[in-house]
């Protein structure tokens, strides 16, 4: 979809400049609505039952223990 690359592509293969960009903004809005309704089901998904989810059964008491740690920041992370 980038069109300095179609754009580079099609007039190497002496093609007419951006011929075909209905079909592929066709194709395109069909794949991004495609990809946005998979995304938002498995929100939903996971929403009702985390374990579902990359994170699994994630317990918030980890979170808290990380966040109250009291750890040093060294060289290397800085510079990570």
């Amino acid at each position: 979809m980038n069109p300095f690359t179609v754009g580079i592509a099609q007039d190497i293969a002496e093609l007419p400049t951006f011929s075909g960009i209905g079909f592929r903004l066709h194709l395109f809005v069909v794949l991004y609505l495609a990809a946005v309704i998979y995304v938002y089901r498995y929100a939903g998904k996971v929403k009702g039952n985390p374990s579902l989810g990359v994170y699994g059964n994630y317990k918030q008491g980890k979170k808290e223990a990380l966040l109250q740690a009291n750890t040093k920041m060294k060289i290397r992370h800085k510079l990570v």
